[in-house]
C-alpha cells in the first residue's frame, strides 16, 4: 500500500526573490520553521548582490536543516522581469538545495497570493496588498516574529497559496 503524502510534507523553502533583498521562509511539514532576509550587500552591481545572497541562504539552511538533508521543494514568486528571474537560478546553486523546478508548481504569481490574502481579510487596494500589514490582516500571528519584514511576509503568503493548490 502506497503512503499518500502532502505537498507540504518535509522541508519547503519559500523565497520572495528580488535583486537587492529577498524574503525567505522555511517550512517543515506545513509549519513555519524559520525566516530570514537575504541582503544584497548594497552593491550597485547585480551579480555582486547575488554573490552576497547565495552564501547567506546556504548559511541559513546550514543552521536549520541537518547536514545530510537537502531541500527538495522551493517556491518563488512568479515574475516576468528577467533580471529578477536570474535570482532563481542563482539561489538554486545553493548546495543545500536539490529541487526540480516546474513553471506550474514552483512559482506563485503575486496576483494569487494577493487574492488569497484579500479573501482572508487583507484590506486596501489590490495593488497594495502585501507585506506585514496584509499578512497580519489574514490572521497570521506576525507579532510572534519580531524580525518580520515585508519581504518575509510576502514569502509566507506565497507559501500559504502554494500549500492550498
Amino acid at each position: 500500500m502506497k503512503t499518500v503524502t502532502s505537498r507540504t510534507d518535509g522541508w519547503v523553502l519559500s523565497i520572495d526573490q528580488a535583486s537587492n533583498f529577498a524574503g525567505v521562509s522555511l517550512w517543515r511539514d506545513g509549519r513555519l520553521f524559520d525566516t530570514t532576509v537575504l541582503n544584497g550587500g548594497g552593491s550597485d552591481v547585480f551579480s555582486r548582490r547575488l554573490c552576497h545572497q547565495v552564501p547567506q541562504l546556504t548559511a541559513f539552511l546550514d543552521r536549520n536543516v541537518a547536514r545530510d538533508t537537502k531541500v527538495h521543494k522551493v517556491i518563488f514568486e512568479g515574475v516576468r522581469a528577467r533580471l529578477v528571474l536570474i535570482t532563481v537560478g542563482a539561489f538554486l546553486t545553493c548546495p543545500r538545495i536539490d529541487a526540480k523546478m516546474h513553471q506550474q508548481f514552483s512559482f506563485v504569481e503575486s496576483s494569487s497570493w494577493k487574492k488569497w490574502a484579500q479573501s482572508q481579510g487583507a484590506t486596501g487596494p489590490f495593488k497594495e496588498i502585501k507585506g506585514v500589514k496584509s499578512l497580519k490582516e489574514t490572521g497570521f500571528p506576525t507579532d510572534k516574529y519580531p524580525d518580520m519584514t515585508d519581504d518575509i511576509a510576502d514569502s509566507i503568503m506565497m507559501y500559504k497559496v502554494w500549500s492550498l493548490s
